[in-house]
């Protein structure tokens, strides 16, 4: 998933363009990331593939207590993704501030 345009391939802030990015149209959107929030991006992609591994054990699963241990860890799993969403969203408005796209409050 790695390819052309893929979401992990997304240019960050303050390095050099990727060279099949220098050779894109000039009206081509460029989407820029600072490594702040690269860094949370990838962590939520890890908690999703941990989380799609828990699933596949809960439905392969039968004993109560087991499936009782991964629905918390499940729980636990989306409680973190929670917080990495608001310290991304977080990120993201510093980053419009310090761009001057938006007011500070």
């Amino acid at each position: 998933m790695a390819g052309k345009g893929s979401k992990t391939d997304l240019p960050i802030h303050g390095q050099p363009p990727a060279a099949d990015q220098a050779a894109a149209p000039g009206n081509t959107p460029k989407l820029y990331v600072t490594l702040e929030e690269k860094l949370i991006l990838d962590a939520m992609r890890q908690l999703r593939s941990e989380a799609e591994s828990v699933r596949a054990r809960l439905a392969q699963e039968a004993a109560p207590a087991l499936r009782e241990r991964l629905q918390e860890q499940l729980e636990e799993l989306r409680r973190r993704r929670r917080e990495l969403v608001q310290r991304r969203e977080a990120a993201s408005r510093r980053k419009m501030i310090m761009l001057g796209h938006i007011e500070e409050e």
